[in-house]
């Protein structure tokens, strides 16, 4: 038996802005771009929020993340996370939790996409160099 592959799909109000911010924030190449839906080489996709009714209801696509409540999180790893943190905030991205030794070992920070997505953008320490 083969082993899943994943796409992490995250529901977005204006997909061409949402598109971008990923596109330019990770460099990550597009491998679908459809009318409704972006999915990147990462692994990641983005389908415009409405059109999640042709599978999950009228009703319950509108109703899927209220607009003020936190949806769901990327933690992403990166070379230079204080840089991808700062690019992030140019393109509108807003900064929930500064870069930071976090106790789990990663050095991270956290901005908000305008959908309410929690981005991690993190980085390994190298635990080999540490006394």
């Amino acid at each position: 038996m083969s082993r899943p592959t994943i796409t992490t799909i995250l529901f977005v109000q204006e997909l061409q802005a949402s598109s971008r911010l990923y596109r330019e924030a990770f460099g990550w190449k597009t491998t679908v771009d459809a009318p409704n839906f972006v999915e990147f080489e990462s692994g990641v996709g983005l389908m415009h929020r409405p059109a999640a009714a042709s599978f999950a209801g009228p009703a319950r696509a509108m109703a899927l993340r209220p607009p003020d409540a936190l949806s769901a999180e990327l933690y992403v790893y990166v070379d230079d996370a204080k840089a991808v943190l700062r690019h992030l905030q140019t393109l509108g991205a807003q900064l929930s939790s500064p870069f930071q030794k976090r106790d789990w070992g990663d050095e991270a920070g956290y901005v908000i996409d305008a959908d309410g997505h929690v981005l991690g953008i993190a980085q390994r320490v190298d635990t080999q160099s540490e006394p």
